[in-house]
């Protein structure tokens, strides 16, 4: 990137960011207006919602650092110029850099007092114990540069003692491996540690963006801990590789600088970094900011769940509606109504809304057309006109799955007539109102003695056709 490449990078990282926001809301609301318009669960839909909610709150960390990887680390990982990755986070009207960010610019910068200023501030928040980690990992990092053995060793300490508040312990130690490195440099095995594996470089492949980055900076430690074990030839060989090749870097002045002390024989003499107490992490503008941008972020959001949740409810209560054809035998099948008797009907006497027959017609033809929003149709799903046969001696299972006859003598005929013939209609409706495919939709046909409850007929309609003879059953007279 060029040197004024810092604000049109920081600009299309803000574009692709809110991209990425409005996505996630767009998502939101397809998502519920679909789930409203085919589920008959207000609270599934809910769920559903709160499930994809935390979905993206898993998912859009990952997705917003792969674009800051590719909009403004490359001023680091690429150019390796702290001053640059300075220049684009800090230089926006339209954001406040990040506390991390600020770190990061003053940890690879070489600001020793302003790093361990901002770390020590914001280790005293209450944070998690992951960027707990990853705020000690930079200050070691720093106090390492300084060849301040004391710090470090106290920063390692609090490494370990972070560690015990981590689910996965071991995982974390291995996310940050330079302590071990680190360890073995307190305890003077400097042997050790140029024999330890490559610190970061393991954890990156080779056209990560970020290599060439942990590459230098793994270089520079081995240079360093040769020059303290007074291998002076093999540190300035890393020493010149780092200078040549990340010279704008804090690692690069100070390998210029033991390059020199080397060739005039003195000695690197580091200042104390000690936090300033009076240190403010914000300015009073930038404090201002923050809170104007917050409660425009939280006034967007608090508006986004607004108006999520108002599509579900409305799709699920109203919208859409569905056109249901019913013929004239349909109606006297299934409702045991004609067509005119039917609409002339009160709904609210079957358990139905008052307005069910709000959207009806009758057609030339004589079909019933009926328009039914999601809530009348769950209605007509649990009323008496379907759950009911309207024959004392027919049962419909709950779920529309079984029809039994409970068979008499003087009965059994017409029983069977009807249940077979007539029926099963409404069975088959409550499951197309429960949404169950054409192709999976079957009916088991039983008939038992309506005395002793003996099965003597089982049928699956539509795999199965058996006829049933009622003399070939010494089926019990209907009681008086």
């Amino acid at each position: 990137m060029k040197q004024n490449d810092a604000a049109s990078a920081m600009r299309k990282y803000l574009w692709l960011r809110t991209a990425v926001l409005f996505s996630y809301l767009f998502l939101y609301y397809i998502l519920a207006e679909c789930w409203a318009a085919y589920s008959d669960s207000l609270l599934l839909l809910l769920l559903l919602v709160a499930g994809i909610v935390l979905l993206a709150r898993k998912t859009s960390p990952a997705i917003i650092g792969y674009l800051y990887k590719r909009t403004l680390y490359p001023f680091l990982y690429v150019e390796m110029d702290p001053a640059k990755y300075r220049e684009a986070v800090s230089g926006s009207k339209w954001h406040v850099p990040y506390e991390w960010e600020l770190i990061v610019a003053a940890v690879h910068g070489g600001d020793g007092t302003e790093a361990v200023s901002r770390i020590t501030k914001a280790l005293q928040k209450k944070i998690s114990a992951k960027n707990k980690l990853f705020y000690l990992s930079l200050l070691a990092q720093v106090y390492f540069h300084a060849d301040d053995k004391e710090k470090l060793e106290a920063v390692c300490h609090a490494f370990d003692k972070t560690l015990l508040r981590c689910r996965n312990p071991e995982k974390q130690r291995r996310d940050h491996p330079m302590f071990g490195f680190y360890r073995l440099f307190l305890e003077g095995d400097y042997a050790g540690c140029l024999e330890y594996p490559d610190m970061l470089l393991s954890k990156l492949k080779f056209s990560d963006p970020a290599y060439s980055f942990a590459r230098i900076k793994d270089i520079y430690a081995r240079a360093f801990v040769m020059y303290k074990a007074g291998n002076y030839s093999g540190a300035k060989s890393g020493f010149t590789e780092v200078t040549e090749t990340a010279p704008k870097m804090y690692i690069g002045q100070l390998a210029q600088k033991y390059l020199t002390a080397m060739e005039t024989g003195e000695e690197v003499n580091h200042p104390e970094i000690l936090p300033d107490a009076d240190f403010a992490v914000y300015t009073p503008a930038q404090k201002k900011k923050i809170r104007w941008q917050k409660g425009i972020l939280n006034t967007l959001l608090a508006l986004a769940i607004a108006l999520v949740l108002v599509s579900v409810v409305r799709g699920f209560l109203s919208a859409p509606l569905y056109g249901w054809v019913f013929t004239e035998d349909d109606c006297a099948a299934i409702f045991q109504l004609s067509v005119e008797e039917l609409l002339a009907e009160d709904p609210e006497k079957h358990g139905l809304p008052a307005d069910f027959f709000e959207e009806s017609s009758i057609e030339e033809n004589g079909n019933l057309f009926l328009w039914l929003s999601k809530k009348q149709q769950t209605a007509l799903r649990h009323s008496p006109l379907l759950t009911s046969s309207g024959n004392p001696r027919v049962e419909i299972s709950p779920d529309g799955r079984e029809v039994v006859v409970h068979a008499y003598r003087e009965t059994i005929h017409e029983d069977i007539h009807e249940a077979f013939q007539n029926i099963y209609k409404k069975a088959l409706l409550m499951q197309e109102l429960d949404r169950i495919p054409r192709e999976g939709r079957k009916i088991v046909f039983i008939i038992r003695d309506g005395v002793t409850g003996e099965e003597y007929y089982r049928n699956l309609w539509p795999e199965e056709r058996k006829e049933f003879y009622p003399e070939d059953y010494p089926l019990h007279a209907l009681p008086q």
